[in-house]
């Protein structure tokens, strides 16, 4: 991450400590790229279908991410493969929506199994 030109201390300490959240490929350079924040990082939404189709496609940013599968698990999937073919799954057929890629939130959940 290149520091901000005329950048105040506290920019910089925030700059700094947002850097520090993030983590990178071990099988990488320590030099390759520049840190993503979290509003511009590319994640992928998963749609589950009842059937056990799962459909996938890509949004920029935590937020868009969140809100994709609010949407989805609220009113239904609508697949359009581009080419002519277009779908509506509704709500009901949704058996779980699946974002991968780091979304950041300040109450981690535990997972645990009986």
């Amino acid at each position: 991450m290149q520091p901000r030109k005329n950048a105040t201390r506290a920019q910089l300490e925030a700059d700094t400590i947002l850097a520090s959240q993030f983590t990178t490929d071990p099988l990488l350079p320590p030099d390759f790229g520049v840190v993503i924040p979290p509003e511009e990082a590319k994640l992928v939404v998963q749609v589950y279908i009842d059937n056990g189709v799962v459909f996938e496609y890509d949004v920029t940013g935590a937020h868009k991410a969140r809100e994709h599968a609010f949407a989805i698990t609220a009113t239904g999937y609508r697949h359009n493969d581009g080419k002519g073919e277009f779908e509506h799954y509704p709500a009901h057929r949704i058996a779980k929506v699946k974002v991968k890629g780091l979304i950041p939130t300040k109450y981690p959940d535990r997972v645990s199994g009986t």
